[in-house]
């Protein structure tokens, strides 16, 4: 064994005093966890919007994801302000943010 080699090494994410470079993050409990409300906007009789509803049934989301149904010939003017401008169906809000049609 060549005694010019150290026989440990230094880890490379610590200081010299050995503590840790990587951050500290706060561990969040199941109990503080606060689902944030995402809405699907669909048309009954949009065959996209209903895959879409079809999705979220299969995949278990329906507490998760409420499900708000739109009349196509009879569309909310709050639809195209508030969610989707270009005021088509299906759309998903999540965050105040929605996503619309292909992007779903």
């Amino acid at each position: 064994m060549n005694m010019s080699t150290p026989t440990h090494r230094e880890r490379p994410n610590s200081n010299n005093d050995g503590r840790s470079k990587r951050k500290r993050t706060m561990e969040v409990s199941d109990d503080d966890f606060i689902p944030l409300p995402i809405s699907l906007y669909i048309s009954y009789i949009c065959l996209f919007a209903q895959r879409a509803w079809i999705t979220r049934n299969v995949k278990g989301l329906q507490d998760k994801i409420e499900l708000v149904p739109i009349d196509l010939q009879n569309r909310p003017a709050w639809y195209k302000e508030k969610v989707y401008p270009q005021n088509k169906v299906p759309a998903l809000e999540h965050n105040n943010k929605a996503i619309g049609e292909s992007l779903i």
